[in-house]
């Protein structure tokens, strides 16, 4: 096989041309080539250095909260009968136990009676039981009792004695079922004490140092769901009766003929709470009545009535507010200072916005307007020494608005709040003169009725230990102003103080308690004189118990122990300071 004369042409010429450059290095005389190769090295560019990651399981409670699904605004539940796959079943003849009798409380009875004495003859007399009966039922009752010789306050009178007597009684019947509670309330008061404050009678015929007594005597009924109902209820009816006497005349003049007050009274108040969709609805009212000096049961002399309504918003960022108003008004027949009658009606609204910008930390502002209708045993148990028929008229304010602020960390809490406050009919009390008392000079107080603004700051501070250890104190600073009389309030203190002190012993066999009490002077009439000015009143208390065993202590007392010359009202000082002691028996 030949091979053709052009491809020989080609090999022979590519064979030339790869032995060139061979022949070309192996001659030594040709120049040797340059070193291209470089003597350092840079590295331009960014280090990244990446290390596995570590995941591990969050601690409890710091999740983040579940997400709230957004519902449209129409959207309803579903609302169909709950029905078991077991309702067709036959009932069970099984029944619920019945409980033993530890855990009914048939049987154990729980009390303490405690009695003592001390000086000026001062006794008093402390009693308190609950006897279980059955596993729903239960019975408690009280008993208070204090009394003494008294001194001779004034050295100029010594036939001028202090002597009183004070006792209140009360049972009290309470039924628990799943859903309710129901229960019955019975009471009984007496007080006895002179008005050894009088001044001189204007006639021989009037006593000079009267006695004056005061019974009266309730019974109550009331209802409340318990925690497991879905609508929080609460109604209390109660009827009162009282009766005040002072014996004024003499009895070698016309026999025992004493100045005599009575009053037959009722008190109706409910108040609810319906849970709603997005708030729940409150709904409240009361109602009173009362007959003074009437035959019969029941009376019309003064009669009030309050409803209110409302809607309650709570957010879980941290805020509070209630809405509402209320419909507050009244009617006192011939209970006018002139001795005519007197009524009012308004429409109020209502708040109270609560912000807690911390879990420390409670900001609030409200507008609380109230109705107040105090019966006769409260007005006189407030002020003893009223004249022998006060007018009654409720108390009413149309605006009560208050901004305040709460902080608390641990056992430490302050709190401080300032307001303002409108009374349409404002019950103050001052110095009885002229018609008010044509018996006496001096050493009686009358009730009126004007209206008033009231400025007031104050504040209040509280710590409590785990030692046994609590411990208070408050302040107010207050403006009182009559606008019709165009003065200041009688008997409306301007610094007003209140302590409280605390502590348990020896594994809290032991207790002391210390409170006190302070008002700033005041006057008791409307002229701002030095004879009309009443001295400042501080009166510093203490009371201590302790358990010898399980069933017996011994128990103190100390009133009064600052010792100084004391006047709640004027004309009529307070015992000086008085020490007792007692025994305390536990059942």
């Amino acid at each position: 096989m030949t091979t053709p004369a052009p491809v020989c042409l080609v090999l022979i010429a590519l064979l030339g041309l790869c032995q060139i450059p061979v022949m070309a290095q192996q001659n030594p005389e040709d120049p040797a080539l340059p070193d291209l190769a470089p003597r350092e090295v840079e590295i331009r560019g960014r280090l990244e250095i990446a290390f596995p990651s570590l995941q591990r399981q969050p601690l409890l409670g710091f999740n983040p909260p579940p997400r709230i699904p957004e519902l449209p605004e129409r959207r309803r539940p579903y609302m169909a009968p709950y029905k078991q796959e077991s309702a067709d079943l036959p009932p069970s003849e099984l029944r619920r136990p019945s409980p033993p009798g530890i855990a009914g409380g048939s049987g154990y009875a729980r009390g303490y009676v405690e009695a003592g004495a001390g000086r000026y003859l001062s006794r008093r007399v402390r009693a308190r039981a609950g006897v279980p009966v059955g596993s729903a039922l239960y019975v408690t009752g009280s008993l208070d009792y204090d009394g003494a010789d008294g001194f001779t306050p004034f050295a100029n009178l010594p036939d001028r004695t202090t002597p009183y007597d004070a006792l209140e009684a009360r049972l009290g019947l309470h039924h628990r079922a799943e859903l309710f509670s129901i229960g019955a309330t019975a009471d009984a008061s007496f007080d006895q004490y002179n008005l050894y404050g009088t001044g001189q009678p204007f006639r021989s015929l009037f006593e000079q140092n009267p006695r004056r007594e005061a019974r009266g005597g309730g019974l109550g009924l009331w209802f409340e769901t318990t925690e497991e109902s879905d609508v929080a209820a609460r109604v209390t009816l109660n009827y009162d009766h009282t009766q005040v006497e002072t014996d004024v005349l003499t009895t070698q003049t016309l026999g025992d003929s004493p100045f005599e007050r009575t009053e037959n009274r009722i008190d109706l108040a409910a108040e609810s709470r319906f849970p709603l969709a997005m708030a729940d609805l409150d709904l409240s009212g009361r109602f009173t009545s009362s007959g003074l000096d009437t035959d019969g049961l029941l009376g019309s002399t003064v009669r009030s009535y309050s409803l209110g309504a409302g809607i309650l918003l709570q957010n879980k960022d941290g805020y509070r507010l209630h809405l509402g108003g209320r419909f507050l008004g009244f009617e006192a027949v011939g209970q006018a200072v002139s001795g005519g009658d007197r009524t009012a009606t308004y429409v109020v609204p209502t708040l109270r916005l609560d912000l807690y910008p911390s879990p420390t930390l409670n900001i609030f502002l409200a507008n609380q307007p109230v109705l107040e209708t105090p019966g006769l045993r409260a007005l006189y148990r407030e002020n003893p020494f009223l004249v022998d028929e006060p007018r009654m008229q409720p108390s009413l304010s149309t605006v009560d608005a208050m901004l305040g602020v709460h902080y608390f960390v641990g056992p430490f809490h302050l709190s401080g709040r300032s307001g303002y406050r409108f009374f349409p009919n404002y019950r103050y009390f001052v110095h009885a003169t002229g018609t008010s008392t044509p018996i006496y000079d001096r050493g009686l107080t009358a009730l009126r009725y004007d209206r008033a603004r009231i400025y007031y700051a104050e504040g209040d501070v509280a710590l409590v230990l785990a030692g046994g250890l609590q411990a208070s104190a408050g302040v107010s600073v207050r403006r009182g102003r009559l606008t019709e009389e165009d003065t200041d309030i009688p008997y409306f203190a301007p610094l007003t103080g209140r302590t409280s002190l605390a502590l348990a012993f020896h594994d809290g066999k032991g207790q002391v308690q210390m409170t006190g009490r302070f008002e700033s002077p005041r006057y008791r009439a409307f002229e701002r004189t030095a004879e009309t000015r009443v001295d400042a009143y501080l009166d510093v208390d203490v009371m201590a118990r302790y358990r010898l065993t399980p069933w017996i202590g011994l128990t103190a007392w100390g009133e009064n122990l600052l010792g100084g010359h004391l006047e709640r009202w004027d004309g009529y000082p307070e015992m000086p300071t008085v020490f007792g002691l007692g025994l305390l028996i536990g059942f």
